[in-house]
Formats: C-alpha cells, structure tokens, sequence
C-alpha cells in the first residue's frame, strides 16, 4: 500500500505541471454522478490487554456511490461498499488454567459513509482529496441466541418450517479520509483511483480498528 501512496502523490505532482491534462472536458458543476467499482480492503489486527485477540485478512469488495457537483471542485455525496473477510480470533478462557480458544470464520463487512470531495483542477484529469463519516455494519456469522423457527402453508406440500439464527453483529461509526486520482474519459464517463484509511470507535477493551483500502472506481455523469 505505502507503494501505491507513493505512486498517486508522484502521478499528482507530475499532472499539476502538465496543462493538456487539466483542459476542461466538460463542466462538473450542477450534475450527479453514480459510480461503481472494486476495493481493496488490506488487514488489520485488533487486539486486548487481556490477550484476546482478532485478526481479518485483507480481501475483496466491491462498493457504490452517488454524488453531487456543487462546482467544477467540490461534491457531497455518500459511498456503501460490502466485503467478507476471513477472520482469526483468539478468546480468553473463562476457566483460569485452560488455554485459550482460538477460532476462524468468515465475517461480512458493509459500510455506509458520506463524504465531501475537492477535486484539484477543473479539467479532465484531476488528483483529489475527501473525507468522510459515518457507520460500519460487522456480521460475524457466529451464532448468538436460540434459533428462530417459522413456518408457512404451501397448498402442495403442506406445513414447511425453517429456521432462522441471529448472529453477533456490531455497529459502529467511523471516519475517513481519501486521496485519488480522476480521469474524465469523455463528457458522462470516468475512472477514479484511490486509497483510503478509515478509523472505526468499537466498543469493549480491544484496540479499535484502522483499515487501509485501495479502490478503482467506474463513474457515469448526469
């Protein structure tokens, strides 16, 4: 990720020098724009005083956003993104002298932040800072609490049950910030380029999460 960083902040400098690529291909101001792209989610490590500890591996996702263009420079708007995540925890035992039990599973990450954006330069081509806030959705996928069973009529078959488990989840708020690179393709098309860091306050004596993401995102203006 460091290499990445270090290769948007190169790109910006070198394109802050270069008129071709920042004449106007279009004007931003007064239009929405939708996008839709892939991330990059790098791990992270969370961890008590006590010992306990929980761990997720970098993985995949893909994310949505809606946004609006106040001026050539500067949008609000909101981003969600979902990925899932193996994870590794190690719980302390609630007996003194039996080891520690350690585990892994799958858990689902879904994030919901709005965001204002500044873009640099007006043109087609543009490096570009936000920030953002909001929450983070985590669904461990381990289950917490009796199952519930419902069931239906079917006037083939019948009565039919199924049931239904609640799982531990965890909802917390957060922030961000983003610096990307823009590239206007034509009038109502782009591509943008970033990375990110987001810090979540969670609840409990462990060490709260910092996740550093990478994504390319696909745009339309309208």
């Amino acid at each position: 990720m460091i290499r990445v960083i270090t290769l948007l902040v190169t790109v910006m400098l070198a394109t802050s020098t270069n008129a071709q690529w920042t004449s106007a291909i279009g004007k931003r101001g007064g239009h929405w724009e939708a996008t839709f792209g892939l991330k990059y989610q790098d791990s992270e490590f969370l961890g008590s005083e006590e010992g306990a500890s929980l761990e997720f591996e970098s993985d995949y996702g893909f994310m949505f956003g809606l946004a609006y263009n106040f001026t050539d420079h500067l949008s609000v708007g909101f981003d969600v993104d979902y990925l899932r995540s193996n994870y590794q925890a190690n719980v302390i035992s609630a007996t003194p002298g039996e080891p520690d039990i350690q585990f892994g599973h799958k858990g689902d990450f879904t994030s919901f932040m709005f965001n204002g954006t500044y873009n640099f330069f007006s043109g087609a081509f543009t490096p570009y800072v936000a920030a953002s806030a909001g929450w983070q959705y985590f669904d461990s996928n381990i289950i917490d609490g009796d199952p519930v069973i419902g069931c239906y009529w079917h006037p083939y078959w019948g009565y039919i049950c199924n049931d239904y488990y609640q799982t531990y989840t965890e909802t917390n708020l957060g922030y961000g910030a983003t610096v990307g690179l823009r590239w206007e393709i034509d009038s109502s098309m782009f591509i943008k380029a970033s990375v990110s860091q987001d810090w979540f306050d969670t609840s409990g004596t462990h060490s709260d999460p910092s996740f550093m993401s990478g994504a390319i995102e696909f745009g339309t203006r309208f």
